[in-house]
């Protein structure tokens, strides 16, 4: 699970090849791109290429 950084609605990821990946490209409450781990801390944008 990460976390939207700005509504803080969580949405599932999956790990492929060592990097989480949101299961949805955005937020489905508020439309955000950007995530966090909440275990690791670490931030990823799904805009991000």
């Amino acid at each position: 699970m990460v976390m939207c950084q700005s509504c803080g609605e969580f949405v599932t990821a999956t790990e492929e090849s060592g990097d989480l990946v949101p299961l949805s490209d955005a937020c489905p409450d508020c439309g955000e791109t950007k995530f966090k781990h909440i275990e690791s801390g670490r931030t990823m944008d799904t805009e991000e290429t």
